[in-house]
């Protein structure tokens, strides 16, 4: 079964034989395995089998940092290429990140920045126009690390050997010029082709928002518009300033006042009371002899109260929240709609770039890591065969205590191979059958 629920036929000719089956001129382009076929494959995990993940091939190319790899990467596994051209392209992006390490390492460190945040569902928030500061702040940070990933592997590009290959060791026929700068810089070209709208993207958000205190602390609990973005904005906040220093000032007039030692009367805060001064169990009776003092609660960790002057100073701050809050959601409806004008095709192509390269590193890293060294496959439309000289299992050779022996075969158009299933195949007493 195909996938989009088609068969063999409704693709292309066919004859089916009972016990043999002849499939001619069968069309895989777009096809791919169900999701039923990769689970029984062991490409990726089954909905509704427990089957060890150490056994599926996703586990073995499973670090990818960000979602949108990981996605990706089950789909290259259910769809694989079958183009020569598009192989060719995709062993280039290997190679490149097999031979340099570094640059490899550099990447990776530039993805593990964007795995807080899923970009695939940012985009769709914002293209609804209910993107938050959050989620344009993460798309922020993922279009600065595209284009600084982009300005590395350019340099890599660049800098790729353009010499001549050595001969082919099992064909023994030359291979062509690199193809690794060309394969690159194609690669790179949608992401060139909007740049200038992209950085102009950047150039507005670091306007909007404090971005270089989000770089020092790396959190974004504390994200602020600039007051300098809106005139209201910046109003507010020195109103807010100003009330922050009168509680400061009263707290140290009240610690005074009730006899307490130094630093013992708390000033703090939460979204359900708001402001408020706590102290300990034990300096409650001083606060309940003085008139005014009005007890909000009394837990194991103090009691917490507000005099009449918090009281104001707090209806004050809470109602210049309210009209900040207001004045956020009209500009985040601009910023909305400004970030929809520079393109989300844009966005589009920053997400599938970084998903990309997510998985490309993910390959090399395995190739890199494998027990014998990265070999190129030779790939060719001319041959009219299959030719594998000592393969290898993936999975199996990393199985502790396995020694696993290389096979080699060769499929030709004379030649063929026999399938034996059936009831109970599966089991060990049907592989020692087979």
């Amino acid at each position: 079964m195909l996938v989009g629920g088609q068969t063999p036929s409704d693709r292309g000719p066919s004859s089916f034989v009972l016990g043999e089956t002849t499939l001619n001129g069968l069309d895989l382009v777009g096809g791919g395995l169900e999701s039923s076929g990769s689970a029984r494959s062991r490409l990726v995990p089954s909905l509704s089998a427990s089957t060890p993940p150490t056994t599926l091939l996703s586990w073995l190319c499973g670090s990818q940092k960000t979602k949108g790899g990981r996605s990706l990467m089950e789909a290259w596994l259910r769809c694989p290429l079958i183009s020569s051209d598009s192989i060719h392209f995709r062993l280039d992006l290997v190679e490149l990140f097999v031979n340099q390490g570094a640059l490899r390492q550099q990447m990776q460190e530039f993805l593990a920045g964007q795995s807080g945040g899923d970009l695939k569902a940012i985009l769709l928030r914002v293209e609804a126009s209910t993107a938050n500061l959050d989620h344009v702040c993460r798309l922020f940070i993922a279009v600065e690390t595209c284009l600084a990933m982009v300005r590395e592997l350019a340099l890599a590009a660049a800098t790729a050997s353009t010499t001549t290959k050595t001969p082919n060791p099992t064909t023994g026929a030359n291979c062509a010029q690199s193809s690794i700068p060309s394969s690159v810089n194609g690669w790179l070209a949608p992401i060139y082709d909007c740049e200038d709208k992209l950085k102009h993207f950047l150039n507005f958000m670091d306007t909007l928002l404090d971005i270089e205190t989000i770089k020092s602390n790396g959190q974004l609990e504390n994200l602020r518009i600039k007051p300098s973005f809106s005139p209201h904005m910046k109003q507010f906040q020195d109103e807010l300033t100003k009330l922050s220093e009168e509680m400061t000032k009263h707290r140290k007039q009240e610690e005074s006042e009730y006899d307490l030692r130094d630093g013992s009367l708390k000033l703090e805060k939460n979204e359900t009371l708001g402001y408020f001064f706590r102290v300990t169990l034990k300096d409650e009776k001083k606060i309940r002899s003085h008139h005014g003092v009005r007890i909000l609660e009394s837990l194991k960790s103090g009691v917490k109260f507000r005099t009449k002057e918090l009281d104001r100073l707090n209806n004050l701050t809470t109602k210049i929240h309210q009209e900040q809050v207001k004045e956020v959601k009209l500009i985040l409806e601009e910023v909305n709609r400004l970030t929809q004008g520079y393109g989300k095709e844009c966005f589009h192509r920053v997400e599938a770039f970084l998903s990309t390269v997510d998985c490309v590193v993910s390959f090399a890293n395995i190739s890199s890591s494998a027990p014998l060294p990265f070999v190129r496959p030779n790939v060719s439309d001319t041959c009219d065969c299959i030719r594998l000289d000592h393969i290898r299992h993936p999975l199996l050779e990393r199985v502790d205590g396995m020694h696993y022996i290389a096979n080699s075969m060769t499929l030709t158009k004379e030649k063929g191979f026999c399938i034996l299933t059936g009831p109970n195949m599966g089991t060990n007493r049907g592989l020692k059958i087979k």
